[in-house]
């Protein structure tokens, strides 16, 4: 069997990656990339819900913020990221050294974090993989009826 383009090891489903590995390259990236999105903005769904409210400047700025999908060239990795909004969106003065959104995450002195990132990412993260995987499949063999259907 060839390798697949799109490695999806860590999902353990070999009759996906086999069925994976058929497709042409650019739609095996298409079959990964739409369940890693519907993940992600899950995920992001999470993190915004789990933001700690004092004025909500922080959780609206966070809910506006855009998934990035970014593919590293000399790896192929692909990944979709949420940045923490600027500090201008916080609210926080140009000139103040301090972003508070990462003392909430990560605490700072003697205050404990209120990690609203890592918290609900470590709660989801293997109901995502198994959801990612599920979808990966479905969004294969749809892509593979697809091309069937093309020739």
């Amino acid at each position: 069997m060839a390798e697949p383009f799109v490695d999806i090891r860590i999902f353990g489903d070999k009759a996906v990656a086999r069925m994976l590995a058929k497709l042409p390259d650019k739609m095996q990236k298409t079959a990964v990339r739409i369940p890693m999105r519907k993940s992600a903005k899950r995920m992001k769904a999470a993190i915004v819900a789990a933001v700690p409210v004092k004025t909500g400047r922080l959780k609206a700025a966070m809910r506006a913020e855009k998934l990035l999908l970014t593919q590293n060239k000399r790896t192929g990795l692909i990944q979709y990221t949420i940045d923490l909004p600027p500090r201008a969106a916080v609210g926080i003065d140009p000139k103040d050294e301090f972003y508070y959104p990462t003392h909430l995450e990560f605490g700072h002195g003697n205050v404990p974090p209120h990690s609203f990132i890592r918290a609900p990412v470590n709660r989801m993260q293997d109901a995502e993989i198994a959801q990612m995987g599920r979808d990966i499949g479905k969004e294969t063999i749809r892509l593979a009826k697809k091309l069937a259907k093309s020739k």
